[in-house]
């Protein structure tokens, strides 16, 4: 699967990326392919890639993946990446101040919206 996951066709990729969830006795290795995969230059990949990530880990878990996701060029990667964020307290926030502060003059609605949410808690 992890041969098809490298050389197959987007669609391939995405439907495997959507399946590796099941495969709980090898749970860090998905981890690492939805890892891995947050580096790929196809924005949707890296988007699933993210939002399968934290269905299958806890949040807290990967909090540097989230704030370098806070740079990402995909508006919907940044907006998910502080939706995760919001879900931590304040004190493992509170270093991201001035980082989700610069995020309220994204170009995108969603993203300014999400780092509202996140200001809001702080």
């Amino acid at each position: 699967m992890l041969e098809r996951l490298e050389h197959g066709s987007r669609d391939q990729k995405r439907a495997i990326l959507f399946n590796l969830w099941r495969f709980y006795s090898r749970r860090d290795e998905v981890i690492s392919v939805y890892l891995e995969y947050l580096n790929h230059d196809d924005d949707d990949l890296r988007f699933d890639a993210l939002v399968l990530l934290g269905l299958v880990t806890d949040a807290k878990s990967h909090r540097e993946v989230y704030v370098r996701s806070l740079s990402d060029p995909d508006p919907r990667i940044r907006a998910l990446a502080l939706r995760e964020l919001s879900e931590f307290g304040k004190d493992a926030l509170s270093g991201l101040k001035g980082m989700i502060e610069r995020m309220l003059s994204d170009p995108e609605m969603g993203v300014k919206r999400a780092a509202m949410e996140v200001l809001k808690r702080l």
